[in-house]
């Protein structure tokens, strides 16, 4: 078995921490896309809701606040499975 620094020396398990800092900065990159998709489709229920029932702008805040809510517990969960 070569060593590092010897000639022939694959460095393989170097790269299996590459590609595993690969991978977890991929699902962290992801936290920010999931976190505006929440409010955005939270506010869109609300903006839907107020054109039905013509109660604008009270459901879009409503739920506006349920997007944002949604987003932090989502934040907090994928935090807490990247801390591990």
């Amino acid at each position: 078995m070569r060593r590092e620094g010897e000639a022939g020396f694959t460095g393989r398990a170097m790269k299996d921490n590459e590609v595993s800092l690969w991978r977890q900065l991929a699902g962290l990159s992801s936290l920010g896309i999931t976190f505006a998709a929440a409010i955005a489709i939270g506010a869109a229920i609300g903006v839907g809701l107020d054109r039905w029932l013509e109660t604008s702008p009270w459901l879009t805040i409503l739920f506006f606040l349920f997007g944002v809510a949604a987003g932090f517990a989502n934040l907090v969960k994928d935090l807490k499975r990247w801390g591990r």
